[in-house]
């Protein structure tokens, strides 16, 4: 796949250090962001006030996300988005 993903935890909370040749998509990063975080579907759907049917969708790649949908799940699941 040419990337390397190392996760591990830090200070009591997990934080993803990616050294990628390609950026992975956006569902594939939220997807194991959510799993580390032991959040469901359901769970970072009604956080992030989406259905659980578009979350998968963008998890999957079946859908984009919007810039405003990314940051309403990063809000969701605690993920502090970088800033302009």
């Amino acid at each position: 796949l040419g990337r390397t993903l190392a996760v591990r935890a830090v200070d009591h909370r997990h934080a993803l250090q990616m050294n990628h040749t390609k950026q992975a998509p956006i569902g594939t990063l939220l997807r194991e962001w959510r799993a580390m975080r032991r959040m469901t579907q359901m769970d970072l759907a009604l956080e992030a006030g989406v259905s659980t049917r578009h979350l998968s969708c963008i998890e999957t790649g079946k859908s984009q996300a919007s810039r405003e949908m990314v940051f309403a799940l990063a809000d969701g699941s605690g993920i502090a988005p970088p800033h302009d």
